[in-house]
């Protein structure tokens, strides 16, 4: 666990992550929990003062991030269960 006092985590800074809440209107820090499982360690739980989200964060590709917005728009367009909203921030 990470709390916003903290300089970095292995993947992103705690200032970082509350300039994307902040430009999302999604809460204060409170925590950031790395991921031990998953896709190459680009993911991390956040709580904040209002509720929990999964950054991602590390993208192998300039394109990655984007692409998976689209899909997973096209999916919850669908009606099939997705990550949504997806929302893009890049630092």
């Amino acid at each position: 666990m990470v709390s916003p006092e903290s300089s970095t985590t292995e993947s992103v800074s705690p200032t970082q992550v509350q300039a994307a809440l902040d430009r999302f209107d999604l809460g204060k820090l409170v925590e950031i929990v790395p991921i031990s499982w998953g896709l190459f360690g680009q993911n991390v739980f956040v709580n904040t003062d209002t509720q929990a989200l999964v950054l991602r964060c590390r993208p192998h590709y300039d394109w990655q991030l984007r692409t998976e917005q689209s899909c997973a728009e096209f999916l919850h367009k669908a009606g099939i269960p997705a990550p949504w909203p997806y929302l893009g921030h890049t630092w």
